[in-house]
């Protein structure tokens, strides 16, 4: 699964997402990219870099980026994340141009969190002023997005909601025994959601 940059834009963001039931694995991918250039398919290789770790002092320590050879992806496979967000039904939301679109959102909590609520922003060109209060005792939450605000035109869009929790977190012990209980911020990315917009009626 993939997204679109827009045209005349220079940068998008992609999601990984592993699922409930994915076993502990690691492995590696790469990226590329499709282009129509002059009427002809082009596609390249998507060059990835990254900071180099560990970074002893931010603050007089001169940046150390590399380039990756591959991506490297894993999954841990024995704890779960505290919380899950997505979208109530796997489809492509339709809305007309101008339209207002509302998209119930899931939240799956496995956890305990300090706060009552979550902030939510959305990844995706022209969604970027799109936002959710989200109540974390609570399992339902409509994001309603107008799209004559955010100026859509019509096509196809890949967005992703995400915002930061504060949960209780309980390492692992080596003894079995529960670990004492600590506040841990995640950032939590909800599950790609994938909207249409339709060209509006002709007058």
């Amino acid at each position: 699964h993939g997204f679109r940059i827009p045209k005349q834009k220079t940068r998008g963001i992609i999601t990984i997402t592993a699922a409930d039931n994915a076993p502990r694995s690691l492995g590696t991918a790469k990226l590329f990219g499709r282009a129509t250039l002059n009427g002809e398919e082009v596609r390249r290789p998507c060059e990835l870099a990254s900071m180099r770790w560990p970074v002893k002092n931010h603050t007089s320590d001169i940046p150390a980026p590399r380039l990756f050879a591959d991506l490297p992806v894993s999954v841990g496979g024995s704890e779960l994340a505290p919380i899950t967000i997505r979208a109530a039904e796997k489809k492509i939301w339709e809305v007309k141009v101008g339209g207002k679109l509302t998209i119930p959102l899931w939240l799956i909590r496995r956890g305990e969190f300090s706060g009552s609520v979550i902030q939510l922003k959305a990844f995706g060109v022209g969604f970027e002023k799109c936002s959710v209060e989200a109540g974390l005792k609570t399992d339902k939450h409509d994001a309603v997005m107008d799209l004559a605000a955010m100026k859509l035109p019509a096509g196809e869009h890949t967005i992703a909601f995400y915002g930061r929790a504060v949960s209780k977190y309980a390492p692992p012990t080596q003894s079995g025994k529960p670990a004492k209980k600590k506040d841990i911020v995640d950032i939590v990315v909800s599950e790609p959601i994938t909207i249409r917009v339709l060209p509006a009626a002709k007058k």
